[in-house]
C-alpha cells in the first residue's frame, strides 16, 4: 500500500483513511490495518528515538496499535490523518515505559542496598555490625527461601551476585525484556515478604 501512496494526492489518500476509520467504529476493525500500517515506519522512529533499543520500541509500537484498535470508537475526525492520534498514543506508552523503568531501579536500587549492607558494617560499632550483619543475612536468607524458587534466583543471579542482566536472562532461557519484568516482580515480592513497604 505504501508503493501506491506515493501517486495518490494527499486528499485522496486522507478520504480513503476517513473511509477505513469509520470502517472500523462500525466494527470492521479490519479495515484500520493498512493505515496503521502506513503509519508504522514513522511511529516506530519516534518510539525509537525515545527509548533506544528495538525489541523494546517494537513492543511499544504493537502495544500502541492495540490501544489504538481498542479506542478506535472514541476518535473523533478532525480533517487530519489520523497519525497525530496515533503519535499522541504512542508517546504516552514511551512515557509509561521510562516510568515504569525508573521505578524498577528505584525498588532494585534499596533491595540491593539491603543486601550489600549485610557485607559491610560500619568500623566504628565492629561488634554490633558483626550481629546487626547476622541477624539481616539469616533474614534474607529467610525470605529468599519463602519466596518462589524462580523470584528467589532472579534475585541472587542480579542483585546478590551482580551479574549482567542479559547474563541473567541466558542463565534463565528467557529474554532480557522477560528477565526485567520477573526481576520487577520479584523485587516487589522481596519486599511484601520481607516486610518493607512497595514504594
Amino acid at each position: 500500500m505504501q508503493a501506491d501512496n506515493h501517486s495518490v494526492d494527499p486528499q485522496t489518500l486522507l478520504l480513503r483513511e476517513k473511509r477505513a476509520i469509520e470502517r472500523a467504529q462500525g466494527g470492521e476493525l479490519a479495515a484500520l490495518e493498512p493505515v496503521l500500517a502506513q503509519h508504522a515506519e514513522a511511529l516506530f522512529a519516534c518510539i525509537l528515538g525515545r527509548v533506544g533499543e528495538r525489541a523494546q520500541a517494537e513492543d511499544l509500537l504493537k502495544d500502541t496499535f492495540l490501544t489504538a484498535l481498542e479506542r478506535i470508537r472514541s476518535f473523533a475526525w478532525q480533517d487530519r490523518s489520523i497519525y497525530h492520534w496515533l503519535r499522541q498514543i504512542a508517546l504516552n506508552k514511551t512515557l509509561d515505559h521510562h516510568r515504569a523503568a525508573s521505578r524498577r531501579k528505584k525498588l532494585c536500587q534499596s533491595l540491593r542496598g539491603e543486601i550489600q549492607s549485610t557485607v559491610e558494617p560500619a568500623a566504628p560499632t565492629a561488634l554490633s555490625a558483626e550481629e546487626e550483619r547476622r541477624i539481616a543475612g539469616e533474614r534474607i536468607s529467610a525470605t529468599l527461601s519463602g519466596l518462589h524458587p524462580r523470584y528467589a534466583e532472579v534475585i541472587r543471579l542480579r542483585l546478590c551476585e551482580e551479574r549482567p542482566r542479559a547474563e541473567c536472562a541466558a542463565s534463565l532461557g528467557v529474554s532480557v525484556e522477560t528477565f526485567d519484568v520477573l526481576l520487577f516482580r520479584a523485587v516487589r515480592a522481596f519486599r511484601k515478604a520481607y516486610g518493607e513497604p512497595d514504594v
